[in-house]
């Protein structure tokens, strides 16, 4: 996983895939309404994240909080 931080438009109610590759078993915070914290492994998961209210949504890894993206929720 490379985290850039960068900001990725998104519709309400549609789901965002994340392909994340990482040398350890970690999970995402995804800090929307409800907060989101989905899991993933050693190796490659793929996560799909939905968020149901419009907003600027941080996508971090949970154990270094290093941003990994900006949802912008429309």
């Amino acid at each position: 996983m490379s985290p850039k931080g960068d900001r990725i438009d998104a519709k309400v109610g549609e789901p965002v895939t994340f392909i994340v590759t990482s040398d350890r078993a970690g999970g995402l915070h995804v800090h929307s309404s409800p907060e989101q914290t989905p899991e993933f492994k050693k190796g490659t998961t793929t996560i799909a994240v939905t968020v149901d209210k419009p907003g600027l949504v941080d996508v971090e890894e949970h154990e270094s909080d290093a941003l990994i993206a900006q949802l912008e929720v429309r």
